[in-house]
């Protein structure tokens, strides 16, 4: 294909899984269906406050 992934990112900073209380959960080739309300997981407010975006840096 000549398109990016869209849907999962390949390209993620080392601390991203833990920016959130639960990550996707890739099965056979199939992302799973959350088990928390709306998306599935909370913002680790912690985590987020340790990496403030930059300027010129790739953001999430």
């Amino acid at each position: 294909p000549n398109v990016r992934i869209m849907e999962s990112e390949v390209e993620d900073v080392p601390w991203k899984d833990d920016l959130v209380t639960a990550s996707p959960a890739i099965v056979d080739g199939h992302m799973q269906t959350p088990t928390g309300l709306g998306w599935g997981a909370d913002i680790n407010e912690e985590v987020a406050r340790a990496h403030p975006w930059q300027k010129g840096k790739q953001a999430i």
